[in-house]
């Protein structure tokens, strides 16, 4: 199934980035906006991973090696998602300016959580034992484990990613946006026709373009090794 979720990814990243190519996509019309209007939502959510994972993963890992515990249940975690309803509603007549860090905080929250879950688990392995004996602390010992880590580490960022990307055009579609650009999120607020009938073509096409991305994420994600 992973391999069907990278080849889905790859799908949505090779033709939005027709966008980015002079005269590649098309002039205008429906598909011209989904296509150009994907990258105000992935370059933000690309670059808030690449910051959280080995920040936020890094400092997980080192928290589960010393205490052996999973961190905070599911439910607390989630409340690393407030940041971006706040930015939401900070500026109601524009996106607020701060929406880098409204991504940023979930992402890190999501991935510290990870980190730690992996720590845990190898904190009784066999490897982590013969390391601590042979002197390896703290960030030596993080390092020397990370290679055990990084599976559940970037199935956590696949999945933090696809949780970011449907949050915020969630906002978007309902009038709160974060980001400072239009995304497919704002395309779902246009084809309701502000408050008229909606364009079912012009609802349905962002929305199945924006949730197949998602579900390939999620299944690129996969699942996480019992063992970490």
């Amino acid at each position: 199934m992973r391999q069907l979720g990278l080849a889905v990814v790859l799908l949505h990243l090779g033709l939005g980035g027709l966008a980015l190519l002079p005269h590649a996509a098309p002039p205008a019309g429906l598909l011209a906006s989904l296509l150009a209007d994907g990258w105000p939502l992935l370059l933000p959510v690309a670059a808030a991973i690449a910051v959280a994972l080995p920040v936020g993963g890094l400092a997980g890992l080192l928290r589960g090696l010393h205490h052996g515990s999973p961190g905070l249940p599911p439910i607390l975690a989630s409340l690393g998602a407030l940041p971006l309803l706040l930015a939401a509603r900070m500026e109601p007549e524009e996106p607020t300016r701060a929406w880098w860090l409204a991504l940023l905080l979930p992402a890190l929250a999501g991935l510290f959580q990870a980190g730690r879950g992996a720590g845990a688990r190898l904190a009784a392995q066999g490897f982590t034992l013969q390391a601590r004996l042979r002197g390896a602390q703290g960030l030596t010992l993080a390092f020397a484990l990370l290679p055990h880590a990084t599976a559940p580490l970037l199935a956590a960022a696949a999945r933090q990613a696809a949780l970011l990307l449907l949050a915020l055009a969630t906002l978007s579609a309902l009038g709160m946006p974060v980001l400072p650009q239009e995304d497919w999120g704002t395309l779902l607020l246009y084809a309701r026709g502000h408050g008229g009938p909606p364009d079912a073509l012009a609802a349905a096409l962002p929305a199945l373009w924006l949730c197949s991305l998602a579900a390939g994420l999620l299944l690129l994600a996969g699942e996480v090794p019992a063992d970490g």
